[in-house]
């Protein structure tokens, strides 16, 4: 079935041109959401939502509730409950028996099912006729204005929510068809509460009707099971008072393009050292468009998985849609409790950015490719070694480097010097950086002093930050020489080895 009468699902797809109310003139068909709000554009694949308003399309229904065994000179009768008394205080069902003969009446909340005026009522065998001097419509109660000693039956007309069949072809009255389904589907409509409520109501004339607005081409035609639309197509409600003759029509715009989010700073990947950077990005639609009365709930920002305020963003107009702008006094690396996103220092994190135009189409953008770093601690050295025919000191500090602040002039050796400097271009190296040197001794390892250089986010290494190297160099063999040209059995032979260090003593033993 595609109308899913009384139904209370939220509503998804079209949202309100700009939240204004449905305005619904008698024998006028709308859309609406289910809050009352008018719509005008609706994305492909969801629900649509339409109310009716005609008097004429409620109808009632007629009964009888029979009395018998009430106590003598009863006046009060209540058709819902069965009982019956001397007034309303005295009624009893103990020994009252009510035959109640009325299709649809709601014996359980008779306010569902109100009476339409004062009921009849006749008593005895011939049927007298007794004056009704009051009643209750909602409650389903009335009091005659003389006693009742034997039995008393009531005739009444009530109310009934109204339904309208949409596959019977002599009460059906909405219709539903689209660019891209011209058959379209005959839709069941029900009475409801008002235009911003969906439960049934037998009173309001007021009528509700859904559809399936399908993205598969498969529910194209009348198989009672949706509509087809695709982006660009025109949906159009019709209403048919008399069934066959056109009373009224109304149209929405299908915009199946999710909003553009861009201009996103800090961009993905951005290190900064300032601890509550300004955020600001566009967002645009060309379809439905943004909404200009809730754009600033349309649209949303979270940080480190924190959700901000949307109080807090600043919104400026430009040509189809929004720039928004962020910015906070508070570190973002304080506890999300004092305004801050719990950011932790060096360590990445992410932004979310999610955008909805008036058709109900989101895009959400996510800094996840690098992310966004705030790093507010300076580098420092952990280890260097010498290396690389001793013209060579590898320095290795805590975090990568930013290459153009790294020059000779910012190293120092405590014996010979620096001649170049550059940050390791290989990948993952960046935290280190290669010193060309003046020819050292193989064993050397002067101490290495560095001030100014700085991490990528602008920190500056502690001014004379210093670090002993350890000796990467390998010995050099220079000479090697043999006492014994040719040895035999038991001779000692005596090798001597020229290196340019010192090297580790080593034992040997022939046997």
């Amino acid at each position: 079935m595609v109308a899913l009468l009384g139904s209370q699902s939220a509503f998804f797809g079209g949202s309100a041109a700009d939240a204004a109310a449905v305005t619904l003139a008698e024998d006028n068909i709308e859309w609406s959401d289910t809050s009352g709000n008018a719509i005008t554009s609706i994305k492909p694949g969801v629900t649509g939502h339409f109310f009716i308003k005609d008097g004429a399309l409620e109808t009632t229904k007629s009964g009888t509730a029979a009395f018998s065994g009430m106590a003598n000179n009863s006046t009060f009768f209540n058709i819902a409950s069965g009982a019956a008394g001397t007034t309303s205080a005295a009624a009893t069902t103990t020994s009252v028996t009510r035959v109640l003969t009325a299709s649809g009446y709601d014996s359980t909340t008779p306010a569902n099912t109100p009476l339409t005026a004062y009921p009849t009522a006749a008593t005895g065998a011939s049927a007298t006729g007794v004056f009704v001097s009051s009643a209750n419509l909602t409650a389903g109660s009335f009091s005659t204005i003389s006693g009742v000693t034997a039995s008393t039956t009531a005739t009444f007309s009530y109310h009934i929510a109204d339904s309208w069949s949409g596959s019977d072809s002599t009460l059906r009255k909405a219709k539903i068809t689209s660019t891209s389904d011209p058959a379209g589907e005959w839709i069941t409509i029900g009475e409801v509460t008002s235009l911003s409520a969906t439960t049934s109501n037998a009173t309001s004339q007021v009528f509700y009707g859904n559809v399936a607005l399908s993205d598969n081409a498969a529910h194209q035609g009348t198989n009672s099971d949706g509509v087809w639309v695709q982006d660009g197509d025109t949906v159009t409600a019709s209403y048919y008072a008399n069934g066959t003759t056109l009373t009224d029509s109304t149209t929405l715009t299908v915009d199946g393009v999710k909003p553009t989010i861009s201009g996103v700073t800090p961009a993905d990947g951005t290190i900064t050292n300032v601890a509550n950077p300004t955020v600001q990005f566009d967002v645009t639609d060309t379809g439905s468009g943004i909404s200009t009365s809730s754009f600033n709930t349309d649209i949303t920002l979270a940080i480190n998985g924190t959700s901000v305020t949307s109080g807090l963003i600043s919104f400026q107009s430009i040509s189809d849609g929004f720039r928004a702008i962020f910015a906070q006094g508070t570190a973002w690396t304080a506890a999300t409790n004092a305004s801050g996103f719990a950011v932790t220092d060096s360590t990445e994190f992410y932004l979310t950015i999610t955008a909805t135009d008036q058709a109900g189409n989101t895009q959400t953008v996510t800094t996840t490719a690098a992310n966004v770093t705030i790093d507010k601690t300076a580098p420092t050295i952990t280890s260097s070694a010498t290396g690389a025919a001793n013209t060579l000191i590898t320095v290795t500090f805590s975090e990568d480097i930013d290459s153009a602040s790294v020059a000779a002039g910012d190293f120092s050796l405590s014996a010979g010097s620096v001649t170049a400097a550059e940050v390791n271009t290989a990948t993952d190296k960046g935290n280190e950086v290669l010193l060309t040197t003046s020819a050292l001794a193989a064993d050397a390892k002067p101490t290495v002093t560095v001030s100014t250089v700085s991490d990528k986010a602008g920190n500056v290494i502690t001014a004379a930050s210093t670090s002993v190297p350890t000796d990467g160099v390998k010995a050099t063999l220079s000479a090697l020489t043999i006492d014994k040209a040719l040895a035999i059995k038991a001779d000692a032979v005596k090798t001597s080895v020229t290196t340019d260090e010192n090297l580790q003593l080593t034992v040997w033993s022939c046997q």
